[in-house]
């Protein structure tokens, strides 16, 4: 018979913070925030200017990930978000000191799309 995995909490500690995208001139989020409200890591995007959503996205809770499924150290995370009708699924890792935010925009109606985006901790 298997055994069942302890749950390890997975610390998001060192992700906390604004993060700013590299590319000024993105079309998808211009920023967001990571915190922490009584142990539940939460996240903030704001879209740029120029995004499907501009402005706050609002705030929802992250789901981390750590290198392996005893691990403690989250290594990064996922979110949903669904604004104006378009669901984004996004899976974010962290590498040489950048979160990277893969996005998958999943709209109602028409074409999905996906984007990459690097952010520094600002």
């Amino acid at each position: 018979m298997v055994q069942p995995m302890t749950k390890t909490k997975v610390d998001i500690s060192k992700f906390l913070g604004r993060w700013v995208n590299t590319y000024k001139e993105t079309k998808g989020i211009a920023s967001f925030e990571i915190s922490s409200q009584d142990g539940v890591p939460k996240f903030r995007a704001f879209g740029s200017q120029t995004s499907h959503a501009p402005g706050d996205w609002g705030e929802v809770d992250i789901i981390p990930l750590a290198a392996s499924p005893d691990g403690g150290v989250a290594k990064g995370f996922h979110i949903t978000y669904e604004i104006n009708q378009v669901k984004s699924l996004l899976a974010v890792n962290e590498n040489k000191g950048l979160l990277i935010i893969a996005i998958y925009f999943l709209p109602s109606e028409g074409n999905g799309y996906f984007s990459r985006e690097f952010f520094f901790l600002e």
